[in-house]
């Protein structure tokens, strides 16, 4: 899979989880805030599948479920 394919799918399980995901204006890197407030800013493109899950497991610090950890 493509590293754009798997932002979108991180950007749309985030918004289900109750997540805002903004690009921001003049840099194009997007903002990633979650319920309780905290950010996490990225780039606006990973450049391969490795950043992908990076941007995957820092998220999961701030309390981002992961797609194979639902139950």
């Amino acid at each position: 899979m493509s590293a754009r394919k798997e932002l979108d799918g991180i950007i749309r399980r985030a918004r289900k989880q109750g997540w805002t995901v903004d690009h921001r204006r003049r840099s194009g890197h997007l903002v990633f805030r979650n319920p309780g407030g905290d950010s996490y800013f990225t780039g606006a493109s990973p450049s391969d599948w490795r950043a992908a899950r990076k941007l995957e497991a820092d998220l999961a610090k701030l309390g981002y479920e992961k797609a194979g950890n639902r139950r």
